[in-house]
């Protein structure tokens, strides 16, 4: 099941369909990571999609000349 923390955040998850938030609640799993961890790298692969509760992420790219561009 959904969390209350959760539904909060984003609340169209309280509308959807039951049977839906339930399989969604059923898979879904809380993760903290520490201050400037890298968590996601260029050309890695994605099996899941991520929902921010708190703090930031940010994403950037090396440019050839070694420069980030976000």
């Amino acid at each position: 099941m959904l969390t209350k923390e959760f539904i909060k955040h984003f609340p169209y998850f309280n509308t959807c369909p039951e049977r839906m938030a339930a399989e969604m609640g059923t898979a879904m799993h809380s993760q903290a990571f520490q201050r400037d961890k890298t968590i996601f790298r260029e050309n890695d692969s994605c099996p899941a999609v991520a929902f921010l509760i708190s703090g930031s992420i940010r994403i950037y790219l090396l440019g050839e000349d070694g420069r980030e561009i976000t």
